[in-house]
């Protein structure tokens, strides 16, 4: 499974999230890739100032796969003064029917 170039799209307007002028949380990478039955982990990475400490909240977006190929989940990472990478994971479920690949998004956003 992966989150692909597509996914991204619905990523954009939150895939950066600003703290004031001096620092930015955004995902480590553009797609993700994982297998099926697993957790996997979405690397954050901060930018800028990092001199104190901040925090961003995360969610899986809406999808019809929700509950039946991944499982909807949200928190808040919290990253220490000069913290520049901190991640989460996201379940991804096993089921019967086989697919390739698997779309779904991620948001970033400020608490």
């Amino acid at each position: 499974f992966f989150l692909s170039e597509a996914s991204q799209r619905l990523w954009m307007i939150q895939r950066h999230v600003s703290y004031g002028t001096t620092s930015v949380v955004q995902f480590a990478a553009r797609t993700f890739y994982a297998t099926e039955g697993l957790k996997f982990e979405v690397t954050v990475m901060r930018l800028g100032d990092t001199s104190g400490q901040c925090q961003v909240d995360w969610s899986t977006l809406p999808s019809p796969y929700e509950g039946k190929k991944f499982r909807a989940c949200h928190g808040t990472l919290v990253f220490a003064p000069r913290e520049n990478f901190n991640a989460f994971e996201v379940e991804l479920l096993t089921d019967e029917v086989f697919a390739s690949t698997l779309q779904f998004g991620i948001s970033l956003s400020k608490p």
